[in-house]
């Protein structure tokens, strides 16, 4: 049911959309507490598939922002920083669940986008054990 959805409204984007626009697919690949570098020694074969065969771009000139994984994937998915967005740490006064903020997949969801959010778990350890959030991400 929910891939139909997906092709279905991919097929009718595809129509509205003119013959010269480009048709990109953005995927955003991650390992948490794990160095470009270190990806690349460890798993060349698939380095070289996302590279070569898929022409992925890889963020060299990405840096982390922060100490730990909030604060270096939120720049990352809303283009702030935790000090920049609304509070929403578990056990902090006036905290809010994250589904305010600005999440790169709403914006691209905005554009047409067919937008799916995937974590390596139901719900990420940065979300659960830090923030605070409701399934609706």
């Amino acid at each position: 049911m929910y891939i139909r959805q997906i092709v279905e409204r991919s097929e009718r984007l595809s129509k509205r959309l003119p013959k010269t626009a480009a048709r990109l697919n953005i995927l955003m690949f991650g390992f948490d507490s794990v160095s470009r570098l270190t990806w690349m020694r460890n798993l060349p074969r698939s380095y070289e598939f996302l590279v070569e065969q898929l022409q992925a771009t890889v963020m060299t000139g990405y840096s982390v922002v922060g100490d730990g994984t909030p604060q270096a994937l939120l720049p990352l998915l809303t283009g702030r920083t935790e000090q920049e967005l609304p509070e929403a740490r578990r056990g902090f006064p006036g905290a809010t669940t994250v589904d305010g903020h600005p999440w790169i997949w709403k914006k691209l969801s905005r554009f047409g986008y067919v937008t799916q959010v995937q974590f390596h778990g139901v719900l990420s350890t940065l979300y659960r054990a830090t923030l605070k959030v409701t399934l609706t991400l």
